[in-house]
């Protein structure tokens, strides 16, 4: 079975809007939803993929949180994540994959002061 995300991204310029929509479809979708208590550190989602299999990504909160990929000590990549701005990312944009080697889990770091409800979406192909 194949999943599909679309991306559209609106920018607004004087008055006039510029819309971009790219639209990817793969065979594997992982979706989750977590809390996040205020304090915790490197609390694990379990999640794995082939960075260069990657399609699409989108994670979702509602506080500030950090975002550290395979380690919470020496993680691979730092990801500061801000509430109520989406970290994503979809095959086909301008910006470079941001992962720079296979995935094999996400760490959460949050400092905020209040629980964080995280939601995540990554759309892969299998290795």
């Amino acid at each position: 079975m194949a999943f599909t995300h679309k991306h559209t991204r609106t920018t607004g310029i004087q008055g006039r809007s510029e819309s971009k929509t790219l639209e990817v479809t793969a065979e594997v979708q992982q979706s989750g939803s977590i809390a996040i208590v205020d304090a915790a550190t490197d609390l694990v989602y379990e999640v794995a993929f082939l960075h260069t299999k990657l399609k699409s990504i989108y994670i979702e909160t509602d506080q500030d949180l950090t975002l550290e990929t395979n380690d919470g000590t020496t993680p691979q990549e730092t990801i500061p994540l801000k509430a109520a701005l989406p970290y994503q990312w979809v095959l086909g944009e301008e910006r470079a994959l941001p992962f720079s080697g296979a995935i094999t889990a996400f760490y959460f770091t949050n400092a905020s002061g209040s629980t964080a409800n995280v939601k995540i979406e990554v759309l892969y192909d299998e290795i």
